[in-house]
């Protein structure tokens, strides 16, 4: 983004229509200097490179923000739903090791979330978009404070380091963490072929071995197929438009 800003600095990143209607314009500039400032505030939270955030955000603007403000300081970011209850909070905490949640006002989810943290230590910050709650810190106000330059350290995060963490749904049992590196991500799931190898390591660094056994387009609402394939992994992305899934199915190598 920090590249594409110095390109082309006045070139439309995102539109953003919030819920009372307000529309933003935001180039590649606004972004850079938005997420720098994002990451020099989180630095002064005492976050930093491998530390653990979740994101509970739905559609707000400043998810972007925070999401690449904690990859320049090398931070993984967790995105999460925000229908998530109390008990469901405190198993991605202590699961995670999540240190700082950044969560929306919006509803009742930052009570749940609240609750879940303070049955875990391990959770010190907890800061808050979009309005004021008393034990959140504010981010909308706090994050302006701080210079739009950001100087990237030497030890960056990049290759093969940790970028981002998933919770599957738990549809077979509790919730597992799938983690993406810098390098690789899962719109390259349609060029994998039957016979090719796929290695699925988990966060404690062992590592599954898999091979592709069939590829496959499921229309976006077939959930039913996607967990009683019989397949040992089943790994989808969404097409262009979002109106179907490529599905690469798996089988274990023994």
């Amino acid at each position: 983004v920090d590249a594409l800003a110095e390109r082309e600095p006045d070139k439309t990143a995102m539109m953003h229509i919030s819920r009372d209607k307000t529309e933003r314009r935001l180039t590649f500039k606004d972004m850079k200097r938005a997420s720098a400032q994002c990451a020099n505030y989180f630095k002064s939270l005492g976050i930093k490179k491998g530390d653990r955030v979740m994101l509970v955000l739905k559609r707000h603007y400043q998810f972007w923000f925070a999401m690449l403000g904690l990859n320049k300081l090398g931070a993984i970011a967790i995105p999460a739903t925000n229908q998530l209850q109390e008990h469901e909070f405190e198993y991605r905490f202590r699961s995670a090791g999540i240190s700082a949640i950044i969560c929306t006002a919006d509803g009742d989810t930052y009570t749940y979330a609240q609750s879940a943290a303070e049955k875990c230590p391990g959770v010190e910050k907890l800061i808050m978009v979009g309005g004021k709650k008393e034990g959140w810190l504010d981010f909308d106000n706090e994050y302006k404070f701080y210079t739009r330059k950001f100087v990237r350290p030497e030890n960056a995060s990049a290759g093969d380091e940790t970028a981002l963490m998933f919770f599957t749904s738990g549809t077979t049992g509790y919730p597992k963490i799938a983690a993406h590196n810098y390098k690789s991500h899962f719109g390259r799931l349609s060029q994998l072929q039957a016979g090719d190898p796929v290695i699925f390591t988990d966060v404690n660094g062992v590592a599954y071995h898999y091979e592709v056994v069939l590829l496959e387009t499921l229309p976006r609402e077939a959930t039913l197929e996607m967990i009683t394939s019989g397949f040992d992994l089943s790994l989808y992305t969404c097409t262009s438009g979002g109106s179907n899934r490529v599905t690469v199915r798996c089988n274990a190598v023994k």
